[in-house]
């Protein structure tokens, strides 16, 4: 049976979870809009931050909103990686949740706020509720996406030679009551190669 297809390369599973899960949420946010136009979406709020607000609206301005957003779902997810190579691949979708969490909160509570995109009156809260839910799909698709096809930085540094060796791999000297015993083995002495001379008149 054939191992299950995986990504090593950092940088390609950073583009493609970022990029495939911010279209996905992204996907959630125009369908919430649509229902409920006060809506606040990842596109037009990133579109925002390069562009004036009237250009937003348009064919040009959904296409150059979308490329943003991807861009800033590629820095979620190379964030996230990070973390994970760091601190682990344990408790992976609680790590997932709180990166998702915080960068919605940092991001779309201070950054925006500090560059003036969000100067106006805050949104309602359904509109908030609204956005928070497209986080929660990115992070769902995105954690998805790195869990099936990342490796662990563990199993990186073993194929490349640099095994990291826990407590119970390393080998230690024997103990004998409350002390640990080292034992030296000299090496064997070599034999001197006599070379003997053959006296001539």
């Amino acid at each position: 049976m054939m191992d299950k297809f995986r990504i090593s390369d950092r940088v390609i599973l950073v583009l493609l979870s970022g990029t495939v899960s911010a279209a996905v949420a992204n996907t959630f946010g125009y369908i919430s809009k649509s229902f409920y136009p006060l809506t606040v979406i990842m596109p037009e709020a990133a579109a925002e931050l390069f562009v004036r607000p009237k250009q937003i609206h348009t064919i040009l301005g959904f296409v150059f909103g979308n490329l943003m957003s991807f861009g800033m779902g590629g820095l979620h997810a190379l964030a996230f990686v990070a973390i994970l190579d760091i601190t682990g691949w344990r408790y992976f979708w609680l790590k997932s949740f709180a990166v998702t969490t915080l960068g919605w909160l940092v991001g779309v509570g201070m950054l925006f706020r500090a560059l003036g995109v969000a100067s106006g009156n805050n949104p309602d809260l359904l509109s908030s509720v609204l956005f928070y839910g497209a986080h929660l799909v990115y992070l769902t698709v995105s954690a998805f996406i790195i869990g099936r096809y990342g490796v662990p930085i563990n199993e990186l540094t073993e194929n490349i030679g640099f095994r990291q060796f826990t407590r119970d791999e390393v080998s230690l000297p024997p103990t004998y009551g409350n002390k640990r015993v080292f034992t030296i083995t000299p090496n064997p002495a070599k034999k001197l190669k006599v070379t003997s001379f053959k006296r001539t008149r």
